[in-house]
């Protein structure tokens, strides 16, 4: 599957750090996960379940992880029949150009699981099938997402990120977002897209190296793993009256 460069699903990472984006071109080969194909394998099943394609009420796997699968799937697909607004047009794994809608320089697109819009609301809905619990408020890769409908963030009177992690989440995760918030968005977005292109962008460390590709090579990072590693082994030789 091919990815943008400057990706929604990472923009928490490029956004903090824009030297991880010319230093993931030297970064190692990412490698699948079961975790990631059991990811893929849950949002192809709440696409079809939404669009009606299949019905979950009652199904049965033959074995426990794929009953799992089916029972929050089915769960995530009722919040969002009951979030969904009235008489709204819906459009499952749309890809979207967000630099060209957003008048951003830079080859940053995504899929959107879900978008689904009436004359008064537009809603974009993220499926989540981990279980390390994703806020919608302030959700980077769904405030990008958002980004490509800059030109017609006014003609709503509501907008609206959300999540379904059902695996997560005893509920569905709404966020109505402010116009003012998407428009500092586009600023900071496109600030951090001019910042890769310098010399030597800035490296920052964060929660956003959690999933990062370049943390075998990254200075920084590697700095600051050393440095705790060296402040640990200071403090047992204290505990230790050494």
């Amino acid at each position: 599957m091919s990815h943008a460069k400057f990706s929604p699903s990472s923009a928490s990472r490029w956004v903090n750090c824009p030297g991880s984006i010319p230093l993931s071109e030297h970064a190692p080969p990412g490698k699948s996960s079961a975790a990631a194909e059991l990811g893929t394998k849950a949002h192809q099943l709440f696409e079809n379940a939404l669009l009606g394609r299949v019905r979950l009420d009652g199904i049965k796997a033959h074995n426990p992880q794929d009953q799992e699968m089916y029972d929050a799937v089915a769960l995530a697909v009722g919040w969002v029949k009951a979030f969904l607004p009235e008489n709204a047009k819906i459009y499952t794994e749309k890809r979207l150009n967000i630099a060209k809608s957003a008048g951003l320089d830079a080859d940053l697109w995504g899929t959107a699981d879900l978008i689904a819009y009436n004359r008064d609301t537009l809603a974009l809905i993220d499926y989540k099938h981990g279980l390390h619990p994703v806020s919608a408020k302030n959700n980077k890769q769904l405030l990008t997402y958002l980004l490509a409908f800059s030109k017609s963030w006014h003609k709503f009177d509501r907008i609206v990120a959300a999540i379904a992690q059902p695996r997560a989440s005893k509920s569905f995760k709404v966020w109505d977002v402010p116009i003012s918030t998407l428009e500092e968005w586009r600023n900071t977005v496109n600030y951090a897209i001019l910042e890769t292109r310098k010399p030597d962008p800035l490296l920052k460390t964060g929660g956003h190296c959690f999933f990062c590709p370049c943390k075998p090579i990254c200075p920084a990072y590697l700095a600051e793993v050393e440095a705790k590693e060296a402040k640990d082994t200071e403090d047992f030789f204290k505990a230790c009256g050494i």
